[in-house]
């Protein structure tokens, strides 16, 4: 799924980056874009957000589609897999091993399953 993202994922606001939302639920689709506004805030790099949607996705355990596209938000604006790979150890002693345990093994699946880098 990831790979699919990363062609158009580069902020909330692009034309087919909440697709995958809408695909689930329109109407909830449409209230999720109106919160992801906050993107359009200067003074922090599309790099650094995606990064802090990461940390957030692991700190919440929101580890499924949400944690998906925005691993595809990362990669889009620059973040290499490995650096992912070195947010998610530096979050383990903030908030807990189990936890990135969990987030290390949902990009392994979607790495397995070429839909990662």
């Amino acid at each position: 799924m990831v790979s699919k993202l990363t062609k158009y994922m580069r902020t909330p606001d692009d034309p087919e980056a909440n697709h995958p939302v809408f695909d689930v639920d329109l109407e909830f689709g449409k209230m999720a874009v109106q919160i992801g506004q906050g993107f359009k805030l200067p003074g922090v790099s599309l790099r650094e957000k995606s990064l802090l949607c990461l940390a957030n996705d692991v700190c919440e355990m929101n580890l499924d589609l949400a944690f998906q596209m925005h691993v595809a938000l990362a990669l889009a604006n620059g973040v290499s897999g490995q650096e992912i790979r070195e947010i998610l150890y530096h979050l383990a002693p903030e908030t807990g091993y189990a936890k990135v345990l969990q987030a290390i093994c949902a990009v392994e699946r979607n790495r397995e399953e070429g839909t990662s880098s």
